[in-house]
């Protein structure tokens, strides 16, 4: 966060130099940046609140607007001492009083269109509430420094006047022969506005913005809010790996070595672990491990330290995965910090029959006609029928003339990885389903 905040901060100096061709300007910023930091957290310490990764995010998104402020204040004076050729104090004065209420109802406007964020309720109102209010304090301490500290520091910054020296004046050419060419247009705008029926004028010119908007709604809605929830690299990847049904703990062990010892000769990979089936003693219906499943867990190299994505080594992973022999699916996602970035399935397909014997064969249907689909990883089914079966007729009385039940009697079998089948009084679902799990990474250009 500390290397952000610097970078952000470069940044938003030579765009003032570019953009105002000043170095008082830019002086007048740097010094304000760290005060109102200073001054933000300060105000949340002594509310109570401490600094955490929210409250850093938030003081480098509202870098750009606390810099307003101070130029707004520091431009005017400039104006009144170059163009109104006014004393230097008399200008600072004149100058700070001028833009005070603009440059408050600016700072207030900001504050009012964010506000209604921190009341949303449910898990974003968790999210921006200390977001929100953390931009809120900067933005009030950012005009409270623009209207006191500014000023005073103008006395200093103008003591000599307001010469440019070549190196500004070399900028304000480059801005001129650039971003300075749209003022005329801008200008010419706000004359046709003015001009007679000007009531009129300026509602054609509203209705003009509006029809912009409408028309570019399209490609702008599909992706308003994925900034907030982005999908992160925290270096750690989850992997689902499923072998035959019939296989043993022992046998998927086997074919997954060759795959953990090419893991752990690459670079980017820290430490991995792998888990077959489900925690002793869980009883779980539909959603547990079977003993030829694995869940594999890969911690990599911090983000800063290595060229690749984590999207890159997931793909790597993917593909000498689906390499192994007698693999039937392979979910490989990274498993982030994010709402987004931790979702397994993006799509759940879920097929429903009052009798299971047709729905596998549906569900590869289904899986067939949704592989093509752009964006997607994976597809993994709840249910096959690729298992071994073996029927075990009791006699239940002669069971219970011995004290044992059905389910105390399949207990004594060894058999691992199949399916006993027990023609008994028992019940059974009424309505059976498979459910299609699909990974991939979704968006306006990848539709599913």
């Amino acid at each position: 966060m500390l290397e952000a905040l610097r970078d952000a901060i470069i940044y938003t100096l030579i765009v003032l130099l570019f953009f105002l061709g000043n170095f008082r300007a830019i002086i007048a910023a740097g010094l304000s940046i760290p005060l109102v930091f200073f001054g933000t957290m300060a105000v949340i310490y002594l509310a109570g609140g401490e600094l955490n990764i929210v409250v850093y995010t938030a003081i480098i998104l509202a870098l750009g607007m606390l810099v307003d402020d101070a130029v707004v204040v520091l431009e005017n004076i400039e104006r009144h001492l170059g163009e109104m050729h006014e004393d230097l104090d008399t200008a600072i004065e004149e100058g700070t009083r001028e833009v005070l209420s603009p440059v408050f109802a600016g700072t207030i406007a900001t504050i009012v269109i964010m506000f209604p964020l921190m009341f949303v309720g449910d898990f974003p109102q968790h999210i921006f509430r200390p977001l929100i209010s953390t931009l809120i304090i900067a933005l009030l301490v950012s005009y409270f420094l623009s209207i006191t500290f500014i000023p005073k520091l103008s006395v200093y910054l103008y003591r000599n006047g307001t010469g440019k020296t070549r190196v500004e004046k070399l900028f304000e050419k480059l801005y001129q022969a650039s971003f300075g060419r749209l003022v005329a247009p801008y200008l010419g705008i706000l004359k046709f506005t003015h001009g007679r029926f000007s009531m009129w004028r300026k509602l054609l010119l509203t209705l003009g913005v509006l029809a912009i908007l409408v028309v570019s709604l399209k490609n702008i809605m599909p992706i308003i809010g994925k900034d907030t929830m982005p999908p992160m690299d925290t270096g750690i990847i989850k992997a689902h790996v499923v072998f035959s049904a019939n296989d043993r703990v022992e046998d998927s062990e086997q074919k997954i070595k060759p795959f953990l010892e090419w893991l752990h000769q690459q670079p980017e990979v820290v430490m991995s672990s792998v888990a077959f089936g489900s925690e002793a003693g869980v009883l779980s219906l539909g959603s547990g491990n079977l003993p030829s499943e694995a869940t594999i867990t890969v911690n990599c190299v911090n983000r800063f330290e290595r060229q690749k994505t984590l999207w890159d080594i997931e793909n790597e992973i993917r593909d000498r995965l689906h390499q192994l022999p007698g693999i039937k699916t392979a979910d490989v996602y990274d498993f982030g910090a994010t709402a987004i970035s931790s979702i397994k399935a993006p799509l759940d397909v879920r097929i429903k029959s009052g009798d299971y014997e047709n729905l596998p064969e549906v569900a590869q249907k289904i899986a067939k006609v949704l592989t093509p689909i752009k964006g997607l990883t994976s597809i993994s089914q709840s249910w096959g029928s690729d298992f071994s079966e073996i029927k075990v007729d009791i006699d239940t009385n002669k069971a219970l003339s011995y004290g044992l039940t059905p389910g105390a009697i399949v207990q004594q079998i060894p058999i691992r990885g199949q399916v006993l089948s027990l023609s008994g009084n028992l019940s059974s679902m009424s309505t059976q389903y498979v459910r299609l799990y699909l990974k991939g990474r979704f968006s306006e250009d990848n539709p599913c």
